[in-house]
């Protein structure tokens, strides 16, 4: 019975979070029609790097949940790897606001409700998705919870980090693999010299708070409403 309420309470979840998406594409294909150009076409784009963070942990989720030792194998590397790497798109899209201004094309609401609209999904697939990675690492190591504290964590600096390189350095996920040694430079003059790099230690450490509370927050619904998420023990 508790799994079947689960299932339940999750089908809604993630039929509201469709209806939201499909809002979110529909408002920009009107602008675009309506205005007659691309202006906003990059945020397809962006929301399809944000969807590729949620499918991964869905299925590591999932995979966890029904068969925990496949969960403790390597066989489920390459989905954690894709996970970690492509989480910071989600929260990106929120940044996305900085696009806001009055244009001749379209009434300034409009562009406002659409980045609104993006933003939201954006932030709404990130805790999603961290919420899932914790249900599956409690799944994979029900003994303890600090796989799930030092990874959820891990995940929410990282991409702070990573969400400020990707605004204002222009880096992308892809970056990494195809021009690691470029990055990881950019990365280490940052890291290793922060007197000279104070917007970036700031911007991280107030967008870490930010998503740490918005997680903390989501996470306290979830907890609520979960009849399987109960205190395991440390």
């Amino acid at each position: 019975m508790l799994h079947t309420l689960v299932r339940s309470h999750r089908a809604r979840w993630l039929s509201w979070l469709a209806a939201s998406i499909t809002f979110s594409l529909a408002l920009l294909q009107a602008r675009i029609y309506r205005s007659g150009n691309q202006s906003f076409h990059f945020l397809y784009w962006n929301l399809f790097l944000a969807l590729l963070p949620f499918g991964a942990s869905l299925a590591l989720r999932a995979l966890c949940e029904r068969a925990p030792r496949v969960g403790r194998s390597f066989a489920l590397a390459p989905l954690w790897l894709l996970w970690f790497v492509f989480w910071p798109n989600a929260p990106y899209l929120a940044t996305d606001l900085v696009h806001l201004r009055a244009r001749a094309d379209v009434p300034l609401w409009v562009d406002l409700l659409l980045l609104l609209s993006f933003a939201h999904n954006g932030l709404v697939l990130a805790m999603g998705s961290l919420y899932d990675v914790e249900r599956a690492l409690s799944a994979r190591s029900p003994s303890t919870r600090w796989p799930m504290r030092i990874t959820v964590l891990s995940a929410i600096v990282a991409g702070s980090f990573a969400i400020f390189l990707g605004r204002f350095h222009r880096w992308n996920s892809w970056d990494l693999a195809l021009r690691p040694a470029v990055v990881l430079a950019d990365c280490f003059a940052i890291l290793t010299n922060p007197s000279a790099h104070r917007g970036a230690w700031l911007f991280t450490v107030a967008v870490t708070a930010f998503l740490a509370l918005a997680y903390g927050q989501f996470r306290a619904h979830a907890r609520a409403v979960d009849p399987q998420d109960h205190p395991r023990a440390s």
